[in-house]
């Protein structure tokens, strides 16, 4: 398809709302390598683009289904022009920066569709909350409403659902996020993981969410957590302290690889003198390809490394340099792990 170039500029002769209804639209439309390049710049040019994305976030949830977007998604593409913009461009640029006043201001949107005449189409400005998710392999990161930062990791989803001047509330449904918190002790920062909570004040730090599980690991500032029975007063770590939950029982407080935080996040995972059976499984998480290991000997073998994340095989084969083990491909999405040496 061919179709406008995206450049920061563009986005800079927009005030931020509409900037933002544009990057939805196209999102939507299109995956776009480039376009997430741009996104990025715009997102910490101004911490007011940051605010409107959030916004647009959240009531694009109500809307997306909108017969309006689904015309613009249905619209004869734009010519690519990577210098100037033509003006037919520029009408597109007009339908999302439209479609951003119903989005954000709780107006009625009026669309000109190529198919006919104009008709409305109520936008409510009062979305309780937002959900953003990643699919396996992927992570993002998301500037919050109010400036804070929060980047998921491969096959997450949290709520968002922050009070206007009142408490920032999220829930991690499943999976790994890292947040980077605004400072702001007015407005208590809450991530909640089912019945436990973790309630931040200008902080970094990261919660993974698991069936029966909840682990947090404290990077810097302090945070308190309530965890297990809901009589129990709430643990307050320190930097560099990791606390795991396991259902109703006394959560466990232990010192943390703060550095793994920030490895995921590059598309990495390190494993210091792990099982191999637990780094499968935690590879396992990132691709849809698994590694199956049956024979407990093999299972118990150590390992010590940076792997990335999207690349399993690899991780395979390394293993079988190090170890008197292959690698058995067993149809398209399965890599089982075995003895060299076929018993007799």
């Amino acid at each position: 398809m061919i179709r406008e170039v995206l450049t920061l500029a563009h986005l800079q002769e927009l005030d931020a709302t509409e900037a933002a209804a544009l990057l939805l639209v196209r999102q939507d439309m299109f995956d776009d390598e480039s376009d997430d390049l741009v996104f990025t710049a715009w997102i910490d040019a101004d911490p007011a683009n940051g605010e409107a994305w959030a916004r647009a976030c959240q009531l694009w949830e109500l809307t997306g289904d909108a017969p309006e977007l689904q015309a613009l998604r249905d619209a004869p593409p734009a010519v690519e022009l990577r210098h100037s913009a033509p003006r037919r461009s520029v009408q597109r640029y007009a339908i999302a920066a439209s479609i951003a006043v119903a989005l954000v201001c709780g107006t009625t949107l009026l669309v000109r569709s190529p198919a006919g005449p104009v008709t409305p189409q109520l936008a409510s400005a009062d979305a309780p909350s937002v959900m953003l998710a990643t699919a396996i392999g992927e992570r993002r990161s998301f500037t919050l409403p109010d400036t804070s930062r929060v980047t998921l990791n491969t096959d997450t989803a949290i709520r968002v659902a922050f009070r206007p001047g009142g408490e920032r509330r999220l829930e991690l449904l499943h999976g790994q996020a890292a947040f980077a918190v605004f400072h702001d002790r007015t407005r208590p920062f809450v991530v909640a993981v089912g019945r436990q909570s973790v309630t931040a004040l200008g902080t970094h730090f990261e919660v993974r969410a698991e069936p029966g599980l909840m682990r947090v690991v404290l990077v810097e500032g302090s945070v308190a957590v309530r965890a297990g029975r809901t009589n129990r007063p709430p643990s307050i770590l320190k930097p560099g302290e990791a606390l795991t939950a396991r259902g109703d029982a006394e959560p466990e407080v232990t010192r943390a690889d703060v550095d793994a935080v920030g490895d995921w996040q590059r598309g990495v995972v390190t494993f210091r003198d792990t099982p191999l059976s637990a780094a499968a499984v935690e590879l396992d998480r990132y691709t849809p390809v698994q590694l199956v290991i049956s024979d407990p000997k093999i299972a118990g073998y150590r390992v010590s490394g940076s792997f990335h994340t999207d690349d399993p095989a690899r991780f395979a084969r390394t293993l079988a340099e190090l170890y008197p083990v292959r690698v058995v491909a067993a149809g398209s999405h399965r890599l089982e792990i075995v003895a060299a040496t076929p018993p007799k």
